[in-house]
């Protein structure tokens, strides 16, 4: 989520993080295609992390962005690079050595989409906390609830339904405005029917 105002802040998602004209927010160019814009916010996300690795670890996309870039790729006769990654512990599609991890991604019908460069490891690294609830439970909150729903003549509940609540509060760390790099405006037609 993108708040209005800084006292919302603590509710706010990535896009929080990319102030006006923000050099970690590319905008999709259609003569440099996908790939010319992913390699970009993969430059743009350096972080200051030394020896670990100032480098973006994943890239995340709608997978109708992830289709596209795979499009482009086989286009230029270059196989796709799927192997084992250890962010996703599984076989993943690579660009650049980093996995191309589907997510949720804003994707309106008829709209466009974008994607995400971040840094997820290390002191610079991209971190969800929680707030509250035990240490092993990662925030959750479980209260129970008891909704009356009709009384008898006597004031008695004649029927009555308990149920238990479970929620969590959590906040969105960004140590460094270089651990995330987004590309916006990507098309989200069928790549194989309409073209780059």
């Amino acid at each position: 989520s993108l708040p209005a105002t800084d006292d919302e802040r603590e509710q706010a998602g990535l896009p929080y993080y990319l102030g006006l004209n923000s050099p970690q927010d590319v905008l999709f160019d259609p003569l440099r295609g996908l790939r010319g814009g992913i390699a970009e916010i993969v430059a743009r996300a350096q972080p200051s992390d030394g020896d670990m690795g100032a480098r973006p670890d994943v890239i995340v996309c709608s997978s109708r962005c992830r289709w596209r870039l795979i499009y482009e790729l086989e286009t230029l006769g270059v196989a796709p690079d799927f192997r084992y990654s250890s962010a996703t512990d599984s076989l993943s599609f690579h660009y650049h050595g980093i996995p191309v991890i589907s997510g949720r991604v804003p994707e309106p019908a008829g709209g466009t989409t974008e994607a995400w460069a971040l840094k997820l490891y290390g002191p610079s690294g991209v971190r969800v906390r929680h707030i509250g609830g035990e240490s092993d439970r990662y925030g959750i909150r479980t209260r129970e609830i008891t909704t009356m729903v009709n009384y008898d003549g006597a004031g008695e509940a004649a029927i009555a339904t308990r149920g238990s609540e479970v929620f969590g509060v959590y906040s969105l760390l960004v140590p460094e405005k270089a651990s995330i790099a987004r590309l916006r405006g990507i098309p989200i037609e069928d790549p194989y029917s309409s073209g780059p």
